[in-house]
């Protein structure tokens, strides 16, 4: 896993039906990591519960399935 800078992120197209996964996100203030979602500015966890604002986020890193 490979942890790249916020400001590289780029939010999907939430309205175009498709299901994306979830990230992780740093918090640096908090530090630790959230596993969820930014959507329109604000960070969500994997249940779409509100977290906090995304400009509270230092970096993210995707989260892949294992190789089989």
């Amino acid at each position: 896993m490979n942890w790249k800078p916020i400001k590289e992120y780029i939010e999907p197209d939430w309205d175009s039906g498709h299901v994306f996964p979830p990230m992780l996100f740093w918090r640096e203030k908090k530090g630790g990591a959230v596993f969820g979602f930014i959507r329109d500015g604000e960070v969500f966890d994997h249940n779409w519960v509100y977290v906090c604002d995304a400009n509270k986020i230092t970096h993210l890193a995707e989260v892949t399935p294992p190789a089989y």
